[in-house]
């Protein structure tokens, strides 16, 4: 069975934000796209997600 790139427990990832506040799980060895910013890491998935977890509020419109 293949592992996504975004599943692998032993890739290093960030966390990256956009400017809508949004945050996404990323390899660390990737190059962050344009418009986002790497906000946390490189870390564990686990570490990276659990940041994600905590710090996106979602906002109410």
């Amino acid at each position: 069975m293949t592992v996504s790139l975004f599943e692998s427990e032993q890739s290093e990832f960030l966390a990256l934000r956009n400017v809508a506040g949004q945050y996404s799980l990323w390899p660390s060895w990737l190059e962050v796209p344009a418009g986002w910013s790497a906000e946390f890491g490189p870390s564990s998935r686990g570490d990276v997600l659990s940041y994600i977890e905590n710090s996106w509020v979602e906002r109410q419109f």
